[in-house]
């Protein structure tokens, strides 16, 4: 039998900003024994139903060493939801990320992944895909082994 996931609310601000129908919030929690904090705006849990009626999303979401960002707009009405959007991954330090996910995913390096998502007659579409993979900083140049190094001139007075 598989163990039952706990959230751990530390806080939430939920504020309803009435016209037009948008709810921002702010989340400070603990999954898996991580904390990470979750900020944003959605469209009113209501209208998610409407047809034609498309569901903005903004969420930031981090925790230590890893954060993403969600950006776009879903009608879910409709099945498949339409949508069309953007999505961002940072990850400079895994650890935190695999305690959320439940499990190690042998990232070795930093990672930065970003997207445009859209969709269209049920299939979606991921363009472009744009990734780092490691990190620049700290890196140099390798020395020639055999260059030696230039002795600098002496003047004479």
């Amino acid at each position: 039998m598989a163990e039952p996931l706990q959230l751990e609310i530390r806080k939430l601000n939920i504020e309803d900003e009435g016209l037009p129908p948008i709810i921002k919030f702010k989340l400070d929690a603990v999954f898996r024994g991580q904390g990470f904090t979750a900020s944003g705006m959605t469209g009113r849990i209501a209208s998610i139903a409407k047809k034609g009626s498309y569901w903005p999303l903004n969420i930031d979401c981090s925790t230590k060493g890893a954060s993403a960002k969600v950006e776009g707009l879903l009608d879910w009405g409709n099945s498949p939801p339409p949508a069309k959007g953007s999505i961002e991954l940072k990850i400079d330090d895994i650890a935190g990320f695999e305690k959320l996910m439940g499990k190690s995913l042998g990232l070795p390096l930093r990672l930065a992944l970003a997207a445009t998502v859209k969709s269209s007659d049920g299939r979606y579409s991921i363009e472009p895909l744009k990734s780092t993979i490691g990190d620049k900083r700290g890196f140099r140049k390798p020395r020639h082994p055999y260059r030696r190094k230039k002795a600098g001139r002496e003047s004479e007075s």
